[in-house]
């Protein structure tokens, strides 16, 4: 059974974030992994500290299409990059009230996929905000 991050662990963790600690070293300190980290720090709208991240970028860096691979083959999946026009239409259909899983198959792409992307769409929005 896997072990869920208390409410504890969560602020615990953007505290260590937000003054200065690595994902790695965070994850060693509570004992989750990196990815579950980094899950909770975007749910979060939390940068690194003195990010050097663009506030919005015009283009997509690296290939639009990748392959990530498990531990075998059945594990392989293709991960797509969210163009601007899904931004547009994920803020369009959310203003509407519409819920992630319906945003999903409308996109063609998975609820927690549409989650972490309204996350991080959000961030982005309350650092152009915050200039």
């Amino acid at each position: 059974m896997k072990r869920k991050i208390d409410d504890k662990t969560i602020l615990l963790i953007g505290d260590l974030r937000e003054s200065g600690h690595t994902l790695t070293s965070i994850a060693a300190k509570v004992g989750f992994s990196v990815s579950a980290i980094e899950w909770h720090l975007t749910k979060l709208a939390i940068d690194p500290p003195k990010t050097t991240y663009p506030l919005w970028h015009d283009g997509i860096r690296g290939p639009a299409v990748a392959v990530r691979r498990g531990s075998s083959i059945a594990r392989e999946h293709i991960v797509r990059r969210y163009t601007p026009e899904e931004d547009a239409e994920i803020l369009r259909l959310q203003s509407l009230g519409v819920g992630y899983c319906e945003i999903g198959r409308h996109l063609n792409r998975r609820h927690n996929s549409i989650i972490g992307r309204c996350n991080t769409l959000a961030r982005r929005e309350s650092r152009i905000e915050a200039q």
